[in-house]
Protein backbone atom coordinates (compact mmCIF):
# COMPACT_ATOMS: atom_id res chain seq x y z
CA UNK A 1 0.00 0.00 0.00
CA UNK A 2 1.35 3.52 -0.66
CA UNK A 3 -0.39 7.10 -0.21
CA UNK A 4 0.75 10.23 -1.17
CA UNK A 5 1.07 12.74 1.76
CA UNK A 6 -0.82 15.48 0.28
CA UNK A 7 -4.48 13.13 -0.21
CA UNK A 8 -7.35 13.02 2.12
CA UNK A 9 -7.05 10.47 5.02
CA UNK A 10 -8.17 6.78 4.23
CA UNK A 11 -7.34 7.14 0.40
CA UNK A 12 -4.56 4.73 -1.10
CA UNK A 13 -2.76 2.59 -3.64
CA UNK A 14 -3.12 -0.74 -3.13
CA UNK A 15 -0.94 -3.47 -4.74
CA UNK A 16 -2.81 -5.34 -7.26
CA UNK A 17 -3.14 -8.93 -8.63
CA UNK A 18 -3.92 -9.99 -12.15
CA UNK A 19 -5.93 -13.48 -12.39
CA UNK A 20 -6.53 -15.53 -15.37
CA UNK A 21 -9.61 -17.35 -15.14
CA UNK A 22 -8.54 -21.56 -15.98
CA UNK A 23 -12.18 -22.02 -17.01
CA UNK A 24 -13.19 -19.45 -19.85
CA UNK A 25 -9.48 -18.06 -19.94
CA UNK A 26 -10.55 -14.33 -19.16
CA UNK A 27 -8.25 -11.75 -16.70
CA UNK A 28 -8.97 -9.31 -14.37
CA UNK A 29 -7.53 -7.12 -11.60
CA UNK A 30 -8.05 -7.30 -8.23
CA UNK A 31 -6.81 -5.45 -4.98
CA UNK A 32 -4.31 -7.09 -2.19
CA UNK A 33 -6.34 -5.87 0.17
CA UNK A 34 -9.44 -7.21 -0.88
CA UNK A 35 -7.92 -10.36 -1.44
CA UNK A 36 -7.02 -10.43 2.37
CA UNK A 37 -10.62 -10.13 3.78
CA UNK A 38 -12.37 -13.17 1.98
CA UNK A 39 -11.96 -16.88 2.45
CA UNK A 40 -10.64 -19.63 0.70
CA UNK A 41 -11.78 -19.84 -2.99
CA UNK A 42 -11.94 -16.31 -3.92
CA UNK A 43 -11.23 -15.03 -6.05
CA UNK A 44 -14.43 -15.99 -8.22
CA UNK A 45 -13.85 -15.04 -11.90
CA UNK A 46 -16.44 -12.15 -12.91
CA UNK A 47 -17.19 -13.14 -16.44
CA UNK A 48 -18.13 -16.78 -15.72
CA UNK A 49 -18.54 -17.22 -11.94
CA UNK A 50 -15.64 -19.82 -12.05
CA UNK A 51 -13.34 -20.72 -8.65
CA UNK A 52 -10.26 -21.65 -10.74
CA UNK A 53 -8.15 -18.99 -11.20
CA UNK A 54 -4.32 -18.25 -10.88
CA UNK A 55 -2.78 -15.22 -10.32
CA UNK A 56 -0.34 -14.96 -13.32
CA UNK A 57 1.17 -11.01 -12.44
CA UNK A 58 0.95 -8.94 -9.42
CA UNK A 59 2.96 -4.88 -8.04
CA UNK A 60 4.71 -4.90 -5.24
CA UNK A 61 4.64 -2.06 -2.79
CA UNK A 62 8.13 -0.48 -4.64
CA UNK A 63 6.56 -0.03 -7.38
CA UNK A 64 2.54 1.78 -6.59
CA UNK A 65 4.40 5.44 -6.76
CA UNK A 66 5.94 4.63 -10.27
CA UNK A 67 2.70 3.19 -11.27
CA UNK A 68 0.64 6.36 -9.98
CA UNK A 69 2.56 8.50 -11.74
CA UNK A 70 2.64 6.65 -15.21
CA UNK A 71 -1.20 5.51 -14.68
CA UNK A 72 -2.73 7.68 -13.09
CA UNK A 73 -5.81 7.17 -10.61
CA UNK A 74 -4.79 4.21 -8.67
CA UNK A 75 -6.10 6.08 -5.77
CA UNK A 76 -8.97 3.85 -3.33
CA UNK A 77 -10.54 5.10 -0.77
CA UNK A 78 -11.19 2.79 2.43
CA UNK A 79 -12.97 3.81 5.42
CA UNK A 80 -15.79 5.64 6.97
Amino acid sequence: MWRDASWREGYHIDNHKKFCCLLCGKEFIIGAALLGEHPPGFPICPYCGGRQTECTEETGDDQLEELAALIGCLGIYVGG
